[in-house]
């Protein structure tokens, strides 16, 4: 009855054994009639292990209220499953046409599964600092953080032993440029070695922006008490105008607020992602 209202003219010309016109939705199907008089999608599965249904499944139309209630069914039968699901279990017996958007029409209008996966809702993210969107020398403004401790094999074949080692890096805000150091411990002296050896390849940063951490902390420590030294040497305006144009300003996030540094912590992310695909086991 329901091929009969929807396909009328399709019906009629595989009764009479005649080939449907080429502008009919369902030509693709290779349709053709069962012994039942039903309209059956067609195809190459012939000599296939499956079912006479599953080789050939009932054709429907996607939004008739029978196909609904089928996907329904199927739905609760299947305790709420997803789209991919319903549609491969519907297809065991019927074909609907467009059948996707009609399982996903039905689910969507599902209360139960409303209820249990209801839409959260998404921070507004505020203006990115000016730091992030002026142009400026590469480095200028300096993200730094470390990365988790890797065991590093030291020394010859027969007597290596395995190190703890971390990673520092160095991100500019402006251009995302990445610059990597390896460093032993989380120390501020340690800290301060790797420092200098960014500054010696990629010049002196004017901003730094770091999270609490004790190794940070005590470097900006330090600095400020040079600072207060080479302040007291007023005596010579020479000098002090030549490290007054150098000082480095040093910005901590707050406290237990990682979201703050998104722009180090992913190229922490981006970094391991390569190098647990490149070294893998080397190290």
């Amino acid at each position: 009855m329901v091929q009969a209202l929807e396909f009328p003219v399709e019906l009629a010309l595989l009764c009479q054994s005649k080939s449907i016109h080429k502008n009919s939705n369902i030509l693709s199907l290779d349709p053709f009639i069962d012994k039942d008089g039903l309209i059956r999608v067609g195809g190459r599965l012939k000599h296939s292990s499956l079912t006479f249904e599953q080789k050939h499944p009932i054709l429907l139309p996607g939004k008739h209220i029978l196909t609904k209630l089928l996907i329904k069914h199927e739905h609760h039968k299947c305790l709420h499953a997803g789209s991919q699901l319903i549609l491969a279990r519907l297809r065991t017996k019927f074909w609907p046409i467009n059948g996707r958007n009609a399982v996903r029409s039905v689910l969507k209008n599902c209360l139960t599964c409303f209820k249990t996966n209801p839409k959260t809702a998404v921070q507004k993210m505020g203006d990115l600092p000016e730091s992030r969107i002026t142009p400026s020398r590469a480095f200028y403004h300096c993200g730094i953080d470390y990365t988790g401790f890797y065991n590093l094999k030291d020394g010859k074949s027969r007597t290596r032993t395995l190190v703890k080692c971390y990673l520092c890096i160095f991100v500019c805000l402006a251009t995302k440029a990445v610059h990597v150091e390896l460093v032993s411990d989380l120390t501020t002296e340690t800290f301060m070695n790797a420092f200098k050896r960014f500054v010696s390849r990629r010049g002196l940063c004017r901003h730094i922006y770091t999270d609490n951490g004790t190794n940070f902390v005590g470097a900006h420590n330090n600095m400020q008490d040079v600072y207060k030294i080479l302040k007291n040497l007023n005596d010579n305006e020479k000098y002090y105008n030549y490290f007054k144009d150098h000082i480095i300003e040093w910005h901590f996030i707050p406290a237990r607020s990682p979201h703050f540094g998104g722009m180090w912590e992913a190229a922490v992310k981006s970094f391991k992602h390569h190098l647990k695909r490149v070294v893998q086991m080397l190290v």
